[in-house]
């Protein structure tokens, strides 16, 4: 356990686990209060490669299942986080690219969570981002609700309490969905902008999700913490 009780989760079954590798040497080179790495995978025979990082196998589920089943993982292995005194998920297609402590991602709100804001939110996206419309689900944020941010599902967190009480709420709340017949139109993004209304988190810059390629579009020129790699994600899904 690292001196600072950080965890940095994600989640990377078939292909994603060579994402997830780049991921884990970019914590470590830059997250300078230093960190555990836990990864979800079903290649364990590539395990032995990155062995100061610590795996938990789960069987592969296709997109998009692969991206809603993230709070049932972690809830998989509840006793094993509790040990931490803050837990971050961040996705497999992410790499830290300057520099930054934990004061920097730090849960300064009641909440005790962080997120961080969509690129796309303020510039491309209404007030309302693209949040959940469908009234039947258990995601959708009612039109008269005024929201202060619009977040991206690929980098959340903060004291690991809390992120386990949301993670509780959402796994049930996605399960619900499905048994209903209904996927929320972002999965896992959808729920997390609903909890987070109720739940203000820290928001964090769009420079700790900066997209890799055409980042100038979206105004994002300099500060960039962490990148959202660049990747044919319709490829990738074919091969996941």
């Amino acid at each position: 356990m690292t001196k600072n009780n950080v965890c940095f989760v994600t989640v990377a079954t078939n292909k994603y686990f060579i994402l997830a590798q780049n991921l884990a040497e970019s914590i470590k080179k830059y997250f300078y209060s230093g960190a555990d790495v836990i990864v979800f995978t079903n290649n364990e025979d590539k395990t032995k490669e990155f062995e100061w990082v610590k795996y938990f196998k789960v069987d592969h589920r296709p997109w998009p299942q692969s991206s809603a089943c993230k709070f049932e993982h972690i809830l998989s292995q509840n006793d094993y986080f509790s040990q931490y005194d803050y837990l971050y998920f961040i996705d497999a297609d992410m790499l830290l690219c300057d520099s930054f402590s934990l004061a920097n991602i730090w849960p300064d709100t009641s909440s005790g969570l962080v997120g961080v804001k969509h690129p796309a939110w303020e510039k491309f996206m209404g007030p309302r981002g693209d949040v959940e419309e469908n009234p039947n689900s258990t995601a959708y944020i009612p039109q008269e609700i005024k929201l202060d941010c619009y977040y991206q599902g690929c980098f959340w967190g903060g004291e690991t309490e809390k992120v386990l009480e949301m993670c509780k709420v959402l796994k049930e709340q996605t399960e619900f969905d499905y048994s209903r017949g209904i996927n929320t139109k972002w999965f896992d993004e959808s729920q997390i902008n609903w909890y987070f209304v109720y739940h203000k988190p820290r928001i964090l810059g769009s420079n700790y999700c900066c997209p890799e390629k055409d980042f100038a579009r979206y105004g994002l020129y300099s500060d960039n913490r962490i990148l959202h790699v660049h990747k044919n994600a319709e490829e990738i899904r074919k091969l996941c």
